[in-house]
């Protein structure tokens, strides 16, 4: 007895000391450490450690030791701390001088970042390319002297973050590096800074003012809004402003990259003479941008300049534009006015403004590009002069409604009679028009159950003209009734530009009928467990009985018994569907190692 009751003692004791170690494991440096080395300016090369990974299920405060083994830790890797969503604060000391990509990308849950020392120590000075992207808890990041580059969007979407102070050694801000921050009110830009890349602080919203430190040779604020030094890029306009008019100012040459992109307030913005380019997003998304006049000395306009710009309903292009592709993509254009000297009215100009009914073209057009007009379904008539020789793929697509006035022989003339478009031939000529339609091919589907959406889709029609001609129409039409409510055969008319046809589709009744009852079918794969285990449906099927017979189904059930295991014998699982039940047991039994644990506990109790 004595020997064995020795024995059990020193099982027990391992055990103890097993589960003594485990806190001590939870405890562990939960950073990882590569060793690297630099060439300094010196020529010397120092050897240091970098941070390249932390454990995913960190949390709270997080200390980056300012040496390892020895060596100054130098460097926060590449996504080293990316998706710790739990960490919500961490403390850099000042021997680093560089965070890497992505270093704390989504880290959701992550509120301060802080750096223990006051300056960086050496050279390399950058904040990553998104190195704390999508930290939407970050609310404070205190920045050291010494940072002379942050990279791309290394900021974006943080949006708790209420501001930042920019050190007076930076130099360089990187494309979206704070962009979506709408928690910044305001922003100095520090005398350093040379360079701020096109969308740093795009779609900021709540920012109501920049200001720029004196001595800055780079840029200036005008009133609140971001230029050049020599004022003739706007770079940014301030989004939170409460104004809602805005003329910029004579001697600016170019309104930036998304510069007033994702206004809310402005309803106006005045243009100078001065003005030769709009850059690509310039008003996008501008909500409420009702009027903008476009000067006569303007050149290029980016793409998606005015795109989703929907009080926006009226414009004119002046005479010397020359590149605007895609520039009114979607906006709320009703009426486009196209100065004469304009000679190409560019590729999907103005794609799917589908509030436009008037366009003006003068006799200097000789282009129109693809897609100019695709997607315009509200325009029903447009002249094409014949100065037109040239006409893209597309240029009409989507216009289901539209007549075009053509000169006999023209390019729109071939245009129109090749692309199936209704036209009139200008001055009594010879007139196209729509006589009938007729079913093609059928939709796909053509059986139906009571109460059903009806499908168009594999529909298309042959349209025939007055000319004789016929043409494939594969979209713009409607279809009525829109649901299948008639059991046996039912009728369902095509309407295309005010010709009908139609085809019959099958109807039957709902095959879903109530359920009756249901039994197990084929059970789970597994159904034995131990202690402390979840149950396992995997391969559970059951038999569903109803009106209709019989059918098996393997998913929609719910299990309404308790799931997890924490007691052992056999227990009954009980399955529902759709109102019924049906039950299955499991047995549940203590692991051998489970079981060990248990004696020797048992036998310390009860002196074994």
């Amino acid at each position: 007895m004595k020997t064995k009751k020795r024995i059990l003692s020193i099982i027990l004791a391992a055990v103890l000391i097993l589960t003594a170690a485990l806190p001590a494991a939870a405890a562990a440096d939960p950073l990882t450490y590569q060793k690297g080395s630099r060439l300094e300016s010196d020529g010397t090369v120092s050897s240091f450690y970098k941070v390249v990974s932390c454990v995913k299920t960190a949390s709270g405060e997080i200390t980056v030791p300012d040496t390892y083994q020895g060596l100054e830790v130098r460097e926060i890797g590449d996504g080293a701390f990316a998706d710790c969503g739990g960490i919500t604060a961490v403390n850099i000391p000042s021997s680093v001088d560089k965070i890497g990509a992505n270093a704390f990308e989504n880290c959701l849950g992550l509120e301060k970042v802080s750096y223990q020392g006051s300056a960086f120590e050496s050279s390399s000075r950058v904040i990553g390319v998104a190195a704390f992207r999508n930290c939407i808890a970050l609310k404070t990041v205190l920045l050291p002297g010494g940072l002379t580059e942050i990279k791309d969007e290394a900021f974006k979407k943080c949006a708790a973050l209420t501001g930042v102070s920019l050190p007076d050694t930076l130099k360089k801000i990187g494309k979206g590096a704070f962009s979506l921050c709408s928690g910044f009110t305001s922003v100095t830009i520090p005398a350093s800074v040379t360079d701020i890349a096109e969308t740093a602080f795009m779609n900021c919203s709540g920012i109501e003012k920049f200001s720029v430190a004196s001595g800055n040779t780079a840029y200036k604020a005008v009133g609140g809004v971001l230029y050049t030094a020599d004022g003739k890029t706007l770079v940014q306009y301030p989004n939170g402003s409460s104004e809602t008019t805005y003329a910029v100012p004579a001697g600016t040459t170019t309104v930036g990259n998304f510069a007033f992109g994702a206004n809310t307030k402005l309803t106006a913005v005045s243009l100078p003479s001065s003005l030769t380019a709009i850059g690509p997003y310039g008003f996008y998304m501008c909500s409420k941008l009702g009027s903008v006049n476009l000067p006569s000395g303007l050149k290029t306009i980016g793409s998606l300049a005015f795109a989703d710009c929907p009080m926006l309903t009226e414009i004119t292009l002046p005479a010397g534009l020359t590149s605007y592709e895609g520039a009114f993509d979607n906006s709320g254009l009703v009426n486009v006015v196209i100065s004469d000297g304009v000679s190409v009215i560019d590729a999907k100009a103005f794609q799917n403004c589908s509030s436009l009914t008037g366009v003006s073209i003068p006799s200097t057009v000789t282009e129109i590009r693809f897609g100019a007009f695709s997607g315009c379904s509200a325009l029903h008539a447009l002249e094409i002069p014949e100065s037109v020789k040239t006409l893209g793929n597309g240029v009409f697509g989507g216009c289901t409604q539209l007549v075009l006035t053509v000169t006999e022989g023209s390019a729109a003339h071939t245009y129109a009679k090749n692309n199936n478009i209704d036209y009139i031939v200008k001055g009594g000529g010879s007139v196209k028009e729509l006589t009938s339609v007729t079913i093609r091919t059928l939709p796909q589907k053509t059986s139906y159950i009571k109460g059903e959406k009806i499908s168009d889709y594999g529909l298309t029609l042959t349209a025939h003209y007055s000319d004789g001609t016929t043409g494939i129409i594969t979209g713009g039409f409607t279809i009525s009734p829109a649901t299948a409510t008639t059991v046996g055969t039912q009728k369902v008319t095509v309407s295309y530009s005010g010709k009908t046809a139609s085809f019959d589709i099958t109807v039957t009744e709902s095959a879903d009928k109530p359920v009756k009852s249901i039994a197990i079918a084929t059970l789970p794969a597994k159904t034995s467990y131990h202690y402390k285990e979840t149950l396992d449906t995997a391969g559970l099927t059951l038999t569903v009985f109803d009106e209709n017979g019989s059918r098996t189904v393997s998913s929609g059930y719910t299990i309404t018994s308790p799931t997890y295991f924490d007691s052992t014998g056999s227990k009954t699982i009980t399955v529902e569907y759709e109102g019924c039940t049906a039950s299955f047991n499991v047995s549940v039994s203590y692991s051998f190692f489970q079981f060990i644990i248990m004696y020797i506990c048992l036998g310390f109790l009860w002196g074994y």
